[in-house]
């Protein structure tokens, strides 16, 4: 199994290595598509738009910086060229890269016994060179090559260390297959991974159809988008505990585009309008599926203007079934927004900051500054009946104090609704009838009757320091 986890965090390497070139053009070679395109003019036969591609791949191996090249050869033709590409990566390099990655992850880019903090070897993890076959077929024509050009290829394993388990994984040593379309303004890529289907002493592993892909600029360094898909993944072992997934997808676009880099936090802090969604979601335990949820989906977007992180989502689940309890109709709008400082800061904290921020607390009030707010315009869900429960709240904090006088700007308010009463609302469900009646009683000094239902609407007081339940005050200690 290491080895094929080695094998694929290499393939993930070569697969950004084909879509984007890493460093400058060696000289003579620096240039672009449209310098191609526009010395392919009318008239011009197939051949010259090959040789116009033919450059680009000379480019691609001069800009790339991944691995080193140990043969390329390019077969020009009228409409469809094709060729291939050989090359190395070092294990040193691999060895560098995984204690770089994980050190981020982890977050212990600062200390110097990572290796033997992690528990692992890097030596160990990869003892020998990667050496691929990258061959592709590329469509064009005369006609074509002005919009620009098709490229599919595959990622072949060459070094046996990592190509036999890769073939007994995927039942293919080429597991990696790829499509990018290059211009005319635009790359759009997608690289696939071969179906995964393994059986071993009761363990199952299903992953079919999983793909990444995105939108650049015709270089490759400015990001305009990502997705990836995952049609189909089920996983089980001998304790009866299984996962199902089908139809997952998200798509992410950035607004203004982001400088490619390895810094996942420059994706998180960018203007991004995204989507996702969820055919189905299935968790069996003891070999009954004991939550189902079908058909979610979620889109939103996030901003940063002046230093505020804003972040607004909507999502559904049209069922979603826990046991014997079975919802319907489940929505959530809901809206963020905090500095991006302070996001920054806690989202992407290494133990080191945490303990820092809890020592300098002026850093912290600097943080804390400006409001952070909460708005949950509605979360709801029906039961089985068609029954409906609904929340909204507003929640904010500003301007930190002190550990003792917290904020200066404190607000919290919202209702809770109900259009049936509590008992009839949980009727349907066998494991929770009997406890309806009970559930009332000790509500009942919470809500007040709506019509054919119950609500309660809450609302913390500053100024008096209590909590405001359904136009009761209720005093709050002096501390809070």
């Amino acid at each position: 199994m290491k080895k094929i986890i080695a094998a694929l965090v290499v393939i993930l390497a070569l697969i950004a290595g084909v879509f984007f070139a890493t460093k400058d053009a060696k000289s003579g070679v620096a240039k672009t598509i449209n310098d191609g395109i526009a010395k392919t003019v009318d008239g011009a036969v197939g051949k010259s738009a090959g040789a116009a591609i033919e450059q680009q791949i000379a480019e691609f191996i001069a800009r790339n910086d991944i691995f080193e090249t140990t043969s390329a050869k390019f077969y020009p033709g009228d409409s469809n060229s094709s060729g291939f590409i050989e090359g190395v990566v070092k294990k040193e390099k691999l060895q560098a890269y995984l204690t770089d990655g994980v050190k981020k992850i982890k977050g212990l880019a600062d200390r110097d016994d990572v290796n033997e903090t992690l528990n692992f070897n890097p030596q160990e993890a990869f003892p020998q060179d990667f050496a691929f076959r990258y061959d592709y077929a590329v469509k064009h024509s005369v006609k074509d090559v002005a919009d620009g050009f098709e490229m599919n290829g595959t990622i072949k394993v060459q070094t046996p260390y990592y190509a036999e388990p890769i073939k007994e994984f995927f039942k293919t040593d080429t597991p990696v297959s790829t499509h990018v379309l290059f211009g005319p303004t635009e790359r759009k890529f997608e690289a696939k991974l071969a179906d995964i289907d393994l059986s071993d002493d009761g363990d199952i592993v299903r992953i079919a159809g999983f793909s990444l892909g995105g939108t650049s600029d015709m270089s490759g360094d400015i990001i305009k988008g990502l997705n990836f898909k995952l049609p189909e993944l089920y996983m089980n072992d001998d304790e009866s505990i299984a996962i199902g997934l089908k139809g997952f997808g998200y798509d992410a676009t950035f607004i203004n585009g982001v400088a490619k880099s390895s810094d996942l936090l420059k994706f998180v802090m960018s203007d991004v309008d995204y989507k996702a969604s969820v055919e189905e979601l299935v968790v069996i335990a003891d070999k009954r599926r004991f939550i189902v949820a079908a058909n979610l989906s979620s889109q939103g977007k996030n901003r940063v203007k002046d230093g505020i992180l804003s972040s607004k989502d909507e999502s559904k689940i049209e069922t979603l079934k826990i046991a014997d309890v079975l919802l319907r109709n489940i929505h959530s709008d809901m809206g963020v927004s905090l500095s991006a400082k302070l996001y920054e800061k806690f989202a992407f904290a290494k133990p080191d900051d945490l303990e820092t921020l809890k020592r300098d607390t002026t850093l912290l009030k600097d943080l804390l500054k400006d409001d952070v707010k909460l708005d949950i315009n509605d979360f709801s869900f029906e039961n089985s009946l068609s029954k409906k429960f609904s929340l909204n709240s507003n929640i904010l904090v500003g301007g930190f104090i002190d550990e003792e006088k917290l904020f200066e700007r404190m607000g919290f308010s919202g209702k809770i609704k109900i259009n049936t009463t509590i008992a009839d609302f949980l009727s349907p469900y066998d494991s929770l009838r009997d406890f309806g009646p009970m559930v009332e009683v000790y509500a009942d000094q919470f809500v007040k009757k709506d019509s054919n239902g119950v609500k309660m609407e809450f609302r913390y007081d500053k100024a008096s320091n209590s909590f405001d339940l359904n136009g009761k005050l209720i005093p709050l200690p002096s501390k809070f």
